[in-house]
């Protein structure tokens, strides 16, 4: 099992500091479950995303891999994960994952 880089610990502690109205529009700051599952997700993975809150009460988490792919996770407050795969050929798909799959779907991204 991997353990969570130093940066981005930091960034999960940014953002359990976040107040509500975080962004001056409005966005909810972050519950401790979606920050528990965030942590459990990372925990996970062989390879350490950046992870960025956003206003739609989800964080995003970003990886590129060595082909110029772009996959970004989005965590929502209700365990969802949504899935956008953007691919150098200017493709797109967009689906929901599972919690519990998400380590090999970036390590299948990786190895793309």
């Amino acid at each position: 099992m991997s353990s969570i880089s130093p940066a981005n610990q930091k960034k999960i502690s940014e953002i359990r500091d976040l107040p509500d109205n975080w962004n001056e529009n409005g966005a909810l700051g972050f519950s401790d479950e979606i920050l528990n599952m965030l942590c459990q997700i990372l925990e996970k993975l062989s390879v350490q995303p950046q992870i960025f809150p956003t206003a739609r009460d989800s964080i995003q988490l970003e990886f590129e891999n060595n082909y110029g792919d772009y996959l970004e996770v989005e965590l929502f407050e209700d365990g969802r994960l949504k899935e956008f795969f953007y691919v150098q050929d200017g493709k797109t798909e967009i689906r929901e994952i599972r919690i519990e799959s998400i380590a090999e779907e970036i390590a299948r991204f990786h190895c793309t």
